[in-house]
């Protein structure tokens, strides 16, 4: 992670749970109370045209409530639905369609019941982890067949399984793929390849103010000096080019520990943990032997107890004061 890996930032249950809220609930949320009432409209139509007389209607019913009670929870819950819920509701889902699968008294009903898994694998892809949502399906399919089996549907219906089993393995695995790449580049800087200012705040909110980061840890802010100068003189691919060597040299000094961001124009901040202001201090000298190029920087201790906003903010000040005396040096000597 020393270049500022992106990969940091998806690894919770949940795959980036912002994103674009609908009536308050975050993607993960809202898509599943969308997927709970097109399924809840489903089983209306099914209990007002039922596909055989001997259909279980009170079990239908008693389904149907829950899908509806589950709507009602999410849209009273929004961004403050726990995952256990969205995890338990998965499971739900999966046992329904199963179930359906079990009660069916024609070979269509099993596999219509099963195309059901196919919307589980779309939320399991876009929303979870990889390996969570892997294993969520894995079960899925097996127990499928096991039900197809245990109901001697097999091996007429081994077909259909196999390719409802494909396509559900195969559009997690697309979503999957999908999903991390719009991730990685929400928050990775195309210039330098280290994480951004989204990132950054992606990051930091996840693991930057716990108690339990290794401390002594440190802030380093670094900005170029007269950036603006070499824009102006060579133009913006000479500007693009200075970026892209400084982003390159930062990732060939760093330790692997060490957290890299691009927060902004000619501005970087480096997270140094189990590092103090004194080994902050060395890595700051190392990096000048490293690239000819002029830069100030402010660096600062972050206390456990304190916010990354304040140290930032202390480390930003230091920056401009060595920036404004390096400004008035060279002016001295013109």
């Amino acid at each position: 992670m020393g270049s500022g890996d992106a990969r940091v930032i998806g690894a919770a249950g949940v795959r980036a749970p912002g994103g674009r809220f609908v009536l308050g609930m975050p993607g993960p949320v809202w898509t599943m109370a969308l997927w709970f009432t097109a399924a809840c409209g489903i089983l209306v139509l099914t209990l007002v045209f039922p596909m055989n007389a001997a259909a279980r209607t009170p079990l239908r019913g008693v389904v149907l409530l829950y899908g509806i009670a589950v709507v009602v929870a999410l849209l009273v819950m929004r961004h403050r639905t726990p995952m256990w819920f969205l995890h338990v509701q998965t499971l739900v889902s999966v046992a329904a369609s199963l179930w359906l699968v079990h009660i069916s008294l024609l070979p269509v009903g099993a596999v219509t019941a099963g195309v059901s898994l196919i919307v589980v694998a779309a939320y399991l892809g876009f929303w979870m982890r990889r390996a969570t949502a892997m294993a969520y399906m894995t079960a899925s399919v097996v127990a499928y067949f096991v039900l197809l089996a245990s109901d001697g549907l097999m091996p007429l219906l081994v077909v259909p399984w196999a390719l409802i089993s494909a396509i559900c393995l195969g559009l997690l695995a697309s979503f999957g793929a999908l999903v991390s790449h719009m991730n990685e580049q929400l928050v990775t800087d195309p210039l330098t390849g280290l994480l951004n200012r989204s990132g950054m705040a992606a990051l930091v909110d996840r693991r930057g103010d716990d108690t339990r980061t290794p401390s002594p840890r440190s802030l380093m802010v670094i900005d170029l000096d007269q950036f603006k100068e070499i824009n102006d003189r060579h133009g913006h691919l000479a500007g693009d080019r200075t970026l892209m060597g400084f982003g390159e040299a930062l990732r060939d000094v760093i330790r692997p520990d060490d957290i890299a961001f691009r927060s902004g124009g000619d501005e970087f901040v480096l997270i140094l943990p189990r590092t103090e202001a004194e080994g902050a201090e060395a890595l700051a000298q190392r990096l000048r032997e490293t690239i000819d190029l002029e830069w100030s920087y402010g660096i600062t201790d972050w206390a456990p107890s304190e916010s990354f906003d304040s140290a930032l903010a202390r480390a930003d000040r230091l920056m401009y004061q060595q920036k404004a005396a390096r400004a008035e040096g060279r002016e001295s000597a013109s």
